[in-house]
């Protein structure tokens, strides 16, 4: 672990330090490709729009368009199959050591008119099956117009409890600043949401989500 420590000027006589411990790692890469990924998918995800049964049943949200768990929309999306090869490729960046990683599902959302998902994980009520990394393609992205997803600090509950001085205090949620192509790479119990955006029917925010589960990991 990357120690951080940081020496409070108005107390350096008293030799005080912060000492920030256990930090969890977030990956932003950018995806090289992304020119080719709308240009592959963008209209059909587009086509899919008013498709009936679009909405998961555990989901809470109202308003939503999605493939999640939807294998005859993802086929229709996807028709040369989920191009995994190019985001791995990209997640190379991450890894220290060789690895090998299968997916556990992909799927797109789509957002044109204030749609919004409720907070989140993507660990598994069946726990056999829970991946180790989580994706986020922003495939089409206004930094202008479209809101990130906010991140949630998993032990909030917990730093509620304990008493904090004000030099001590960290907000508890985290909205990464976000471009078109960026691919966000982030640990699957992390809990996120998608606020809703300003209608934009002339550019709907769309994104492509997948699961990883790494089998492999480290020179044999």
């Amino acid at each position: 672990m990357n120690e951080r420590f940081d020496r409070f000027s108005d107390c350096a006589s008293a030799g005080a330090y912060a000492h920030y411990v256990f930090p969890i790692t977030m990956y932003k890469l950018k995806m090289p490709q992304n020119d080719w990924f709308k240009r592959s998918y963008v209209d059909r995800i587009t086509e899919t729009v008013g498709a009936p049964d679009m909405k998961p049943t555990t989901w809470l949200t109202n308003n939503v368009h999605t493939s999640f768990k939807n294998d005859e929309i993802n086929t229709f999306v996807f028709a040369d199959g989920f191009p995994s090869h190019r985001y791995f490729d990209t997640l190379n960046s991450v890894f220290d050591d060789c690895w090998t990683a299968k997916l556990q599902g992909y799927w797109f959302n789509f957002y044109a008119d204030g749609e919004w998902q409720e907070k989140h994980t993507h660990v598994s009520d069946q726990g056999h099956w829970t991946p180790h990394l989580s994706c986020i393609h922003f495939l089409q992205f206004d930094p202008l117009r479209h809101r990130p997803p906010t991140f949630y600090d998993p032990c909030m509950n917990l730093k509620g409890s304990a008493f904090n001085v004000h030099s001590w205090s960290a907000p508890f949620t985290c909205e990464p600043s976000i471009s078109e192509g960026d691919l966000l790479v982030f640990p699957p119990y992390l809990e996120h949401a998608v606020p809703p955006s300003e209608p934009t029917p002339d550019y709907p925010r769309i994104t492509i989500s997948f699961n990883l589960q790494v089998t492999s990991y480290g020179t044999k």
